[in-house]
């Protein structure tokens, strides 16, 4: 359980430009969504608090860790991109990033998001021209629900998927995000219900 990501008095600049300049929040047990157009540091507050990004000043930490020390960020972070990465391994391995789960743990989380039926053996190559893009973003969500983390993070994902896959989203990330902190960034505006 993570009590606070701290954001304190944080500056980042790619080279010249200052994207992000003393800015200091404290993001606790809830959802919260960051709106502005492009350019305007969201994706790269995502990426300092994850710790990819170092802040030329300030710190970020989580329960007093700063992010970027973190050795082990598999069960912290669970991220939802807009484009999805996959391996080109088996179903299997795409899902559960060749961590230990039973089938049955696994058919519970595509059972979450509505694939269960979708995928009939597990063990099959995963080719991305199998899978519709709001699919794909779809089991990119098992995998988060498997990882179990204790912090979600949500980059832009309605950028590029239907309303339907938006909404079985939205009501999957409802349901796991207890006790957890949920970050989103979007062009426009609220996705999680109460952030």
């Amino acid at each position: 359980e993570v009590k606070q990501i701290l954001v304190n008095d944080v500056s980042f600049a790619y080279t010249d430009n200052m994207v992000i300049n003393h800015f200091s929040y404290i993001f606790e047990k809830g959802s919260y969504t960051i709106v502005g157009p492009s350019g305007t540091g969201k994706s790269t507050l995502f990426k300092l608090i994850y710790g990819a990004l170092i802040p030329n000043g300030g710190i970020i930490s989580i329960d007093d860790v700063n992010t970027y020390q973190i050795k082990n960020r598999y069960g912290l972070f669970g991220i939802l991109y807009q484009d999805v990465f996959f391996s080109c391994g088996t179903i299997r391995e795409e899902l559960t990033l060749n961590k230990k789960f039973t089938d049955q743990e696994i058919y519970q989380a595509l059972s979450l998001v509505g694939l269960e039926k979708r995928i009939d053996d597990l063990d099959k190559r995963f080719y991305r021209n199998d899978f519709s893009l709001g699919e794909q973003t779809l089991l990119n969500l098992a995998r988060i629900i498997l990882i179990n983390p204790k912090i979600i993070m949500l980059d832009e994902i309605n950028a590029r998927i239907d309303p339907l896959t938006m909404q079985i989203i939205k009501d999957v990330i409802l349901q796991i995000s207890k006790d957890k902190i949920v970050l989103s960034i979007s062009h426009y505006g609220d996705i999680i219900l109460g952030s």
